[in-house]
Formats: C-alpha cells, sequence, structure tokens
C-alpha cells in the first residue's frame, strides 16, 4: 500500500486488491506499511535556460522525506534531522500546520492548529504548543489576566486564543 501527502493538503491512496482493512491486515510480510511523504527545504538548485529570452533561470527541486510516523504522533522530539542536527524539513510540514496569518495588516503566518490536535504560536524566536487540558501557570509567558493562576486551557477556543498572543508576544 502506498499513502502520500502532498504540501499537508491532499492525500492520495492506494490499496491492492488482496487488503480489505488496512489499517487491521496483515500482509505476508508482516503489518501493511503506510509511508507519508513530507517535502524536504529546497537546499538543492538547478538551472534551465529560457528559451524565449535565453537567460538561465534558476529552479528549486522538490524532495521528499519517506516516514512511516502518522501525522497525530508527530512532535519536535521526532523530527527527522541530518548529522549536523538542523532539520530535514520544516515543522509546520512535519506537524502538518494548518497556518492562519495572525492579522490582516501582517503578511506573516505565525500560528495554526496541527494534526495532532494542539493549536502552535511562533517567530522567528520561539515557538509554543496550547493544547486542551495544558496548564499555564505564573511562569507562562502568555496568562490570561481574567482567570486565577494556574489554570488549565478549556477548549479550542482558548487553546487559538493563547496561540494567537503567543505569537505577538514573541514577535
Amino acid at each position: 500500500m502506498k499513502f502520500k501527502q502532498y504540501l499537508n493538503e491532499n492525500f492520495y491512496i492506494e490499496i491492492p486488491e488482496d487488503v480489505i482493512d488496512p489499517v487491521y491486515e496483515s500482509t505476508v510480510s508482516g503489518q501493511v506499511a503506510v509511508e507519508f511523504e513530507v517535502p524536504k527545504r529546497n537546499r538543492e538548485k538547478y538551472k534551465k535556460l529560457n528559451k524565449k529570452t535565453n537567460r538561465i533561470k534558476t529552479f528549486r527541486k522538490i524532495k521528499y522525506y519517506k516516514t512511516t510516523i502518522k501525522p497525530e504522533d508527530r512532535s519536535f522530539e521526532n523530527q527527522p534531522r541530518y548529522a549536523d542536527k538542523k532539520p530535514i524539513c520544516t515543522f509546520q510540514q512535519w506537524l502538518c500546520i494548518d497556518s492562519k496569518k495572525r492579522q490582516s495588516s501582517h503578511n506573516r503566518v505565525s500560528y495554526g492548529k496541527a494534526a495532532n490536535g494542539k493549536w502552535y504560536g511562533w517567530s522567528h524566536r520561539a515557538i509554543a504548543s496550547f493544547g486542551i487540558g495544558d496548564s499555564i501557570t505564573s511562569d507562562s509567558m502568555v496568562k490570561d489576566i481574567k482567570r486565577k493562576i494556574p489554570y488549565k486551557i478549556r477548549n479550542e477556543k482558548d487553546a487559538e486564543w493563547h496561540s494567537i498572543k503567543f505569537a505577538s508576544a514573541v514577535s
């Protein structure tokens, strides 16, 4: 079975005819392997000649990192890295974050919801995750002044609010 993920939006799946239930069914070689593809950072470039203008144009190669880790099980700890400790792919692509803009005046995306159910807020300095049941203490960067500290995040809207406030606080 082949399962591909392209740019966090479209999912394509190919299941052989002999597999009825791909999640629980075993094949001759063991469990059915589900393979995800995450776009790598664009480091490699190639040049191509534009025939109309006779100029050389630079393009980036899009390569994919193959993994068997489901998007719901991904975190910063299991993010793939090169030997020099730099990440293979961006954290937004690894965590499958559905990014949103903070305000209409900003052109940068700075918060969003990941496939694991948590809301993330970030800037060039820091990143933080907020999920239902996470506790906010006195040393947290973002606090709701109307609530008594320590408190827990109650719902999705509360987690989203904390991620927006964190993104604006660190930018």
